[in-house]
């Protein structure tokens, strides 16, 4: 029953804090209650919209980072944006950039997982699907880029 204005895409369910995190492609994020006798009203997440010039729409992919954030992709810069679940806020965003493998273009979905896989990966992996993956300057399949969940959380926030 619940509804967007226009284009619905990635989307999270929060247990803990019973809300629904819906991704609207050009709108930004509605916050849901996430209880079936809640009203189907939603509230935007503070800096989702267009307002916000770090974020370039669309926004697509949604992930929840522990303790209290959220992560959505902004397929229209190629970046993440961070927001905090507990104030409705945008904090920050963030670029997956050429290294060792190319850099992560055109996200459409994402994932994070906050536990330790060996000791590659202590805290976790963030992953996110690649839109556009080269090899040089070959075009290859789509594919995914996992990143150390370390480096996103040491990330400097406000």
């Amino acid at each position: 029953q619940l509804k967007v204005s226009s284009q619905p895409e990635g989307m999270v369910a929060d247990d803990a804090k019973k809300r629904l995190y819906v991704g609207e492609e050009m709108a930004g994020i509605h916050v849901f209650e996430a209880e079936p006798q809640a009203a189907n009203r939603s509230f935007m997440m503070g800096g989702s919209t267009q307002n916000n010039k770090n974020i370039r729409y669309d926004i697509e992919g949604l992930a929840l980072l522990p303790p209290h954030y959220l992560i959505a992709s902004s397929q229209g810069n190629f970046s993440y944006a961070i927001f905090n679940t507990q104030t409705h806020q945008y904090v920050t965003s963030f670029i997956i950039a050429d290294s060792t493998s190319d850099g992560v273009e055109e996200t459409d979905g994402l994932e994070v997982f906050p536990h330790a896989l060996g000791v590659a990966y202590p805290k976790g992996i963030f992953v996110a699907q690649d839109g556009f993956n080269f090899d040089g300057t070959v075009k290859q399949n789509q594919n995914f880029k996992i990143v150390d969940l370390e480096q996103i959380i040491n990330i400097q926030r406000p």
